[in-house]
């Protein structure tokens, strides 16, 4: 199973934020790496987290740039 989450707020020079959640061992797709690669290449900030406190950390740090 496999969940993205976008956070539509502009931040320094990111238009947003995607975070692809995982669990346990799973790695990104093929697919999934593409977009968050063409994501970030135009200008959206973007993470993997493997757990919701990773996750909350990684928009918590977002807020602080």
């Amino acid at each position: 199973m496999s969940l993205i989450c976008f956070l539509p707020v502009t931040r320094g020079k990111y238009q947003g934020l995607y975070i692809e959640m995982k669990h346990g061992s799973n790695t990104l797709t093929e697919n999934q790496e593409r977009f968050l690669q063409n994501a970030a290449n135009v200008g959206f900030a973007v993470s993997v987290c493997y757990s919701a406190q990773e996750a909350i950390k990684r928009i918590e740090d977002y807020y602080k740039d």
